[in-house]
């Protein structure tokens, strides 16, 4: 029967799928793992995060507006570089 993964190893699991673009096989070579654990605890992580940082992180109601101050300030291919799509 396999150990369960530690909480750090869970961290370190997601933060290397996430930061990389390793696939599930490299993870589950590397780990030692299945993919669907690597990806439950991607989604686990994920999903802690978000439930403890999302009232930190800001929206941008008018993407438009922002690019525009963005772009007064000298930055004026930053929203591009954000998301990709302008």
């Amino acid at each position: 029967m396999q150990q369960p993964l530690l909480k750090d190893a869970w961290l370190t699991i997601a933060l290397l799928k996430l930061a990389t673009p390793a696939s599930l096989y490299y993870m589950d070579h590397f780990f030692g793992i299945g993919k669907a654990t690597t990806k439950e605890v991607v989604l686990e992580v994920c999903s802690a995060l978000q439930n403890m940082l999302g009232h930190t992180v800001r929206c941008m109601h008018d993407p438009l507006e922002v690019m525009v101050r963005l772009c007064a300030l000298g930055f004026p291919q930053f929203i591009g570089a954000l998301n990709g799509a302008l």
